[in-house]
């Protein structure tokens, strides 16, 4: 990858972070990375049927970041929950 610099308006950088707090995304930089991905995917790649080589999606992996200890914490929730009304 090569590094871009880029000025963005503090409403976005404050929508990035929301995005990022929520688990949605690794980083700001991730969810930028999505969001260009997904443009070109629109606007140019689908136009001429061609994928760039080595990109996320070619390999198959375009799915947003999900904290996986949210998902072990809500399973361990459930889990008690069930325990209890077996009571």
């Amino acid at each position: 990858m090569r590094l871009v610099t880029l000025l963005l308006p503090e409403a976005y950088l404050e929508g990035l972070d929301e995005l990022v707090r929520m688990g949605l995304y690794q980083s700001r930089s991730a969810a930028i990375r999505f969001a260009v991905m997904d443009l070109l995917k629109r606007e140019l790649w689908r136009q001429g049927g061609l994928l760039p080589e080595n990109t996320v999606e070619s390999r198959g992996n375009h799915q947003p970041y999900r904290e996986k200890t949210n998902i072990k914490k809500s399973t361990r929730r459930t889990k008690a929950r069930k325990r209890r009304a077996r009571r």
